[in-house]
């Protein structure tokens, strides 16, 4: 409206002060053009949803979002994905965003003691599995002890402070046993997706990541599925945030991650939907 009334008042000013009402048509023309511009300005602006996201969901949200904004036409959704530890101390810390997906509950349950999410919007969405991964051509892995193996050198891990899955990949390090066998062997990847890129690049022998992850490389040889019994179970949990400047489009939002349509999406990413045990 600010926009609106700059425009009228400076056309006023041209017909009156300059005298130049033969001009009055084609002003009247780019008056109603500019407001019609600056209004649509204004209403994208305020549909934009700002989502941090943990990486392992950077393959599946394009589609998530391509459905999504075929009943939401005006709406525009940007992504700051990482991993959900260092997603979580950027909002901690006032970064903006409308939407925080992440993959452990650790780190939703310390914004949410923080007062930082918005009451009542906290949904658990999926699953997912941590995949023992190898180079293409190893031949020395077959299970996870055998990461003990003297033919295994470098072991790729996230770092647990930085992103869920390095948490879940060492607790079933313990449940097996290994884990100060192998310590000296552990080079850390911020997230899931750095650990693929050292296997890949032969920066390590081996490594421990999301099974959503590894099977979308064609570079890295999944090894075998971790067992679950032997680390928290994954959960990946959605909010709306206390700062968005949005939450009814928020909400709306994270209504649809739960729809059949979006499951089913997931579904194909290789992820599991979420159900009470």
């Amino acid at each position: 409206m600010k926009l609106l009334y700059l425009i009228i008042h400076f056309n006023y000013y041209l017909i009156k002060k300059m005298n130049i009402k033969p001009l009055l048509p084609l002003i009247c023309c780019l008056t109603i053009i500019c407001s019609l511009f600056g209004c649509n300005l204004i209403k994208t602006k305020n549909n934009i949803l700002e989502i941090s996201a943990g990486i392992s969901l950077i393959d599946v949200m394009p589609e998530i979002e391509s459905d999504y904004l075929k009943q939401k036409q005006n709406v525009t959704l940007s992504y700051n994905f990482a991993g959900a530890g260092t997603l979580a101390k950027q909002i901690e810390e006032g970064g903006a965003a409308d939407i925080f997906i992440s993959a452990g509950s650790k780190e939703m349950d310390n914004l949410q003691d923080k007062n930082l999410i918005t009451e009542n919007t906290r949904t658990n969405i999926l699953r997912n599995k941590i995949a023992l991964i190898a180079t293409k051509d190893s031949s020395a892995i077959f299970e996870i002890k055998d990461l003990v193996s003297n033919k295994v050198n470098k072991i790729a891990l996230s770092d647990p402070e930085k992103a869920p899955d390095g948490r879940y990949s060492r607790e079933s390090l313990i449940h097996f046993g290994i884990l100060d066998r192998i310590k000296n062997k552990v080079i850390f990847g911020k997230d899931p997706r750095e650990v693929i890129n050292l296997v890949a690049n032969k920066k390590a022998d081996a490594g421990l990541a999301y099974v959503t992850d590894a099977i979308q490389s064609e570079k890295v040889r999944v090894v075998s599925v971790v067992p679950e019994n032997s680390h928290s179970p994954i959960v990946y949990c959605v909010a709306v945030l206390q700062r968005s400047k949005n939450v009814a489009l928020a909400k709306d939002f994270v209504k649809f991650l739960t729809s059949d349509r979006a499951k089913a999406i997931f579904v194909n990413y290789g992820f599991t939907i979420f159900s009470v045990e």
